[in-house]
């Protein structure tokens, strides 16, 4: 890790920014989310988003993503990704 970065989402206080906006600012190519609104918005900006697998996701495919049903699966995807890149 080379930092942590917050989105502030669930605070109505302060400014917030988009997850896809955080990714876009720091050159993130690969990003894991497992929230449906995240997933889509950092989809739509072409980032690709590795979504780990959970009951309120399960119906969520979209496009420039790929799901992983376990840390160990969504390791391997992240170095299959990275070799293409």
């Amino acid at each position: 890790f080379s930092g942590i970065y917050f989105a502030n989402t669930f605070n109505t206080e302060g400014g917030t920014k988009k997850k896809s906006e955080i990714c876009k600012n720091l050159g993130i190519e690969i990003f894991i989310e497992d929230d449906e609104l995240h997933i889509e918005d950092c989809s739509d900006a072409g980032i690709k988003v590795l979504i780990l697998d959970h009951p309120w996701n399960k119906h969520k495919d979209v496009k420039n993503s790929i799901r992983a049903y376990s840390w160990k699966e969504m390791s391997e995807k992240i170095n299959k990704i990275k070799n293409n890149i």
